[in-house]
């Protein structure tokens, strides 16, 4: 089952705006401003979405007609009863929904409706026979077709119980999903089969999982793993999954529920053994006596065997090595494999920053850079107040009248302590500078510190 359902769920209901359109956020959905003009908006099959319509408090029981004409040829034209609701932006009490089945491929609709409304996309696996659109029209052999009778949503959800795919969509989705898999890992966009270029192999897919490690720091594991999956795609004709991708796929809640299914390691394994890929790459960092230990394989998941695998004792160090390691181990583990054009093997040097990133925070160098600005105005304000006295001074001085000593003294006074201060934040400055232009230079600026101790 999970299977059937990750297939349509990595394939199903991709969607984007053609063009800028005004954006709302609408809980975890992004409402688009739709009226008479329309709105484009590209999609992704095959799928199931649910459209949900809100119009302003005023249109409170109106019926709002909405085209949804797809390809500029097909053409779906549905009247909506709007009933209010909460959970709609602010301005759009009232709202309406209407479930559309999307065919294979990509397709461009455009959604139109008879009054300023928001429209948000979201998707589901089966949609209510209320909730269903109209029937297409093909427009450009006749005229279009009138709205279908206003659809009345009573106690059915918008989003209702997931049910598994038939067996012939879930068959069409993964030849789907393959196709896709087999273009991208070759550098192009999907093609029919007729147009492949002659002579490519098949594509394969890799699943990774997330390296095992054995009193080695798990900071380590998580670059040496992220390294791995960045290397193997390096390959032509390889198509990468790795483990992080399928978090971020289950970081929606929505995806949980589809999947039956949290964030745990177990379930993240069996997701990606459902995928249906040609290869698994498991392994382990481990420490043996005073050594480094670098163990990965290559799994035949048609055939259940191991098909490959790079077992090497390594100079510990700071983990630098698992990293130059990777070249030569996913060269050896996928010697089938050549490189795409334009890249070169092994891991870029400033990837092992990740494991031994300079020790000093940004906020270290801003300190000391504002301690020497704030040293070096203090010296300007003490020489200023310096200046100041001397002048004083040598007014008195120069002065006709009788001058008493002592002011003369203290004026004296006054300038040479001044002064004395101006040296003081001026020669502070100039050492604060020097320093900050040091802490500068091992100052992890990209914060590699930072994100090593951010856990998953």
């Amino acid at each position: 089952m999970i299977s059937s359902l990750l297939a349509l769920l990595l394939t199903a209901g991709e969607i984007s705006p053609v063009g800028e359109l005004e954006s709302v956020a609408w809980g975890k959905q992004t409402g688009y401003l739709v009226g008479g003009d329309g709105a484009s908006f590209r999609v992704s099959g095959p799928a199931k979405l649910l459209l949900t319509f809100a119009g302003e408090a005023k249109l409170k029981g109106t019926t709002l007609t909405v085209e949804l004409l797809r390809d500029g040829q097909f053409l779906s034209n549905n009247a909506l009863k709007l009933k209010a609701k909460k959970g709609a932006p602010k301005g759009y009490a009232v709202q309406a929904a209407v479930g559309v089945e999307v065919p294979a491929g990509e397709h461009t609709y455009k959604v139109k409706a008879s009054a300023p409304a928001l429209v948000s996309f979201a998707p589901t696996k089966q949609i209510a026979r209320p909730l269903r659109a109209a029937a297409e029209a093909d427009v450009s052999k006749g005229a279009p077709p009138p709205p279908a009778k206003p659809v009345e949503e009573t106690e059915t959800p918008e989003v209702v119980e997931v049910t598994p795919p038939t067996e012939p969509v879930v068959e069409e989705v993964r030849a789907t999903a393959e196709h896709a898999a087999n273009a991208m890992a070759l550098g192009g966009s999907p093609v029919s089969e007729a147009g492949a270029p002659a002579g490519l192999q098949q594509a394969k897919r890799i699943a990774v999982y997330d390296l095992e490690v054995q009193e080695i720091a798990p900071t380590i594991g998580r670059v040496v793993t992220d390294s791995l999956v960045t290397e193997l795609r390096k390959l032509q004709g390889i198509s990468v999954i790795g483990m992080d991708e399928i978090r971020d796929m289950l970081s929606h809640e929505a995806n949980k529920q589809i999947l039956g299914c949290e964030s745990n390691e177990a379930c993240l394994a069996e997701i990606a053994g459902a995928l249906g890929v040609d290869d698994l790459v498991t392994g382990k960092l481990s420490k043996v006596a005073d050594s480094h230990v670098m163990l990965l394989r290559r799994i035949d998941q048609r055939n259940a065997k191991v098909a490959g695998s790079f077992d090497q004792r390594l100079t510990a160090g700071s983990g630098q090595e698992f990293l130059i390691a990777i070249g030569p181990a996913v060269e050896q583990l996928f010697a089938d494999r050549p490189l795409r054009d334009g890249v070169q093997r092994g891991v870029a040097e400033e990837v092992a920053l990740r494991l031994d990133p300079p020790p000093l925070p940004p906020w270290v160098f801003y300190a000391t850079a504002g301690a020497a600005v704030l040293a070096g105005a203090a010296g300007g304000v003490f020489g200023l107040l310096a200046n100041d006295a001397e002048t004083q001074f040598n007014r008195m001085a120069r002065g006709s009248g009788v001058i008493e000593g002592r002011d003369l003294v203290k004026l004296e006074d006054q300038a040479n302590s001044r002064a004395l201060g101006a040296n003081i934040g001026y020669a502070t400055a100039g050492g604060l500078a020097i320093s900050a232009a040091i802490v500068f230079l091992f100052t992890d600026w990209h914060g590699y510190g930072t994100e090593l101790k951010t856990p998953r």
